[in-house]
C-alpha cells in the first residue's frame, strides 16, 4: 500500500525529540496525565451512517470513560491529517515510518482502526479492530462480527489499551530520581505503570531534569538519565561538530519537503 512518507528518519528525529522535551511542572496528584488517542473507522461501499457513528461512539466512550485518554475528534483529525482519518490511516498498512507520520501529523499516541466490512459472500459483516503506535501495531488485530446497528470490540479494546505498561530508567549513580512525585530506586529500574503521560523527574547537584513520557498498555518505555555535558565539553563538541552542522541542516530541510509532498494537505500542528 501507498504510505504517506518514505522518510522514516524524519518521523523517528521528531518524535524524540517531543519524548524528551523537558515537560511542565505539576503537582503530583495530576500525573499520570492522560495519552492522546485517535478513532478511525474505514468503511467500504456506503455504509450505514448510523452503523458507522455508533461503531465510532463506543470507541470513543470506552477511552474517554477509562480516564486514560484524551481523544481528537474527527474534524480536527481530518484538519490534521488532510482528509478522511479512516481511508488515509489504511494507506499505511504495515509500514512502521508510516504511522510515525500519521500519529504525530494527528498529534496522538495511539489510533484504533476500525474496518468495517461485509465479505464478497453475503455473510455477516465484520469489524477488523487494530490498535497502532508511532513504531507499528500495539497488539494484534482482530476481526469480530458487526451487530446490526454498528459497535465496536470494547473487551479486546480494553485488554490492549488499557492494561499496564512498563517504564524502565537508567541513571547515572550519584543521580536522584522521582517519577510521579514518587520516589524511584537510586540505581533505575524497571516498574509497571498504568498507561498515560508520567513525569520524570532527575536531580544531578544543581541541574534538575524533568521529562514527560508516554507508557502504551503492555510495552516498555526506557530511558537513560544523565546529566548535561559540562560547558567545557559544549565547546568541543560545538567546534568538532560547526564544519558539519549546515549540510545537516540542509538534508534535514529536504527531507521535511519530502515529507510535505507525500502528504494530501498541509494542516498538521
Amino acid at each position: 500500500m501507498r504510505c504517506w512518507s518514505s522518510s522514516h528518519g524524519f518521523g523517528l528525529a521528531t518524535l524524540a525529540a517531543l519524548s524528551l522535551w523537558p515537560g511542565t511542572v505539576q503537582a503530583a496528584d495530576d500525573w499520570p496525565m492522560p495519552l492522546y488517542a485517535g478513532v478511525m473507522v474505514a468503511a467500504e461501499g456506503e455504509p450505514d451512517p448510523a452503523v458507522v457513528a455508533r461503531s465510532l461512539n463506543e470507541a470513543i466512550s470506552l477511552l474517554v470513560g477509562s480516564g486514560r485518554y484524551r481523544v481528537r475528534g474527527q474534524d480536527e483529525l481530518a484538519e490534521r491529517l488532510g482528509g478522511p482519518p479512516g481511508e488515509l490511516a489504511l494507506r499505511c498498512g504495515e509500514d512502521p515510518g508510516c504511522w510515525q507520520t500519521v500519529t504525530f501529523r494527528a498529534g496522538v499516541d495511539v489510533i484504533v482502526l476500525l474496518e468495517l466490512a461485509t465479505p464478497g459472500d453475503g455473510s455477516v459483516p465484520v469489524t477488523r479492530a487494530s490498535i497502532w503506535g508511532p513504531e507499528g501495531p500495539l497488539v494484534a488485530p482482530v476481526v469480530v462480527p458487526l451487530p446490526r446497528e454498528g459497535g465496536a470490540p470494547l473487551e479486546w479494546m480494553a485488554q490492549g489499551l488499557l492494561q499496564p505498561g512498563e517504564l524502565s530508567l537508567k541513571i547515572i549513580e550519584g543521580g536522584l530520581l522521582s517519577v510521579d512525585g514518587a520516589a524511584w530506586p537510586p540505581q533505575g529500574g524497571v516498574r509497571s505503570l498504568p498507561p498515560g503521560r508520567h513525569q520524570i523527574r532527575a536531580q544531578f547537584g544543581d541541574e534538575v531534569q524533568v521529562q514527560v513520557v508516554p507508557v502504551l498498555s503492555g510495552h516498555v518505555t526506557a530511558r537513560h538519565l544523565a546529566p548535561a555535558m559540562a560547558p567545557g565539553d559544549v565547546g568541543r563538541t560545538h567546534r568538532r561538530w560547526g564544519l558539519v552542522a549546515m549540510p545537516a541542516l540542509a538534508v534535514g530541510g529536504a527531507v521535511a519537503l519530502v515529507v510535505q509532498r507525500d502528504w494530501p494537505g498541509d494542516a498538521a500542528r
